[in-house]
Parts: C-alpha cells; structure tokens; sequence
C-alpha cells in the first residue's frame, strides 16, 4: 500500500460550496418548480 496524504473530504465539500456561494451560485436551492404539493 502506498503512503498518501489522507483527503479531508469535509474540507473539499466546503471549499466547492463557498466558491458557489461567492460565484452567486445557491447549491442548496432546487432549480426547478415543482407541481406537487405538501402531502394532506
């Protein structure tokens, strides 16, 4: 097994979310509408 430098995956996840938040970018927001409604 080789020696690697452990990925901080948390890290990674962030770092790409701020970067879409700073571009204007809301990855948490669907992008399309949807026709159904809450459950009754």
């Amino acid at each position: 097994m080789r020696n690697q430098e452990k990925r901080d995956l948390y890290q990674e996840v962030t770092d790409k979310v701020i970067a879409a938040i700073e571009k204007g970018t809301s990855p948490w927001q669907k992008p399309w509408r949807s026709a159904v409604s809450l459950p009754m």
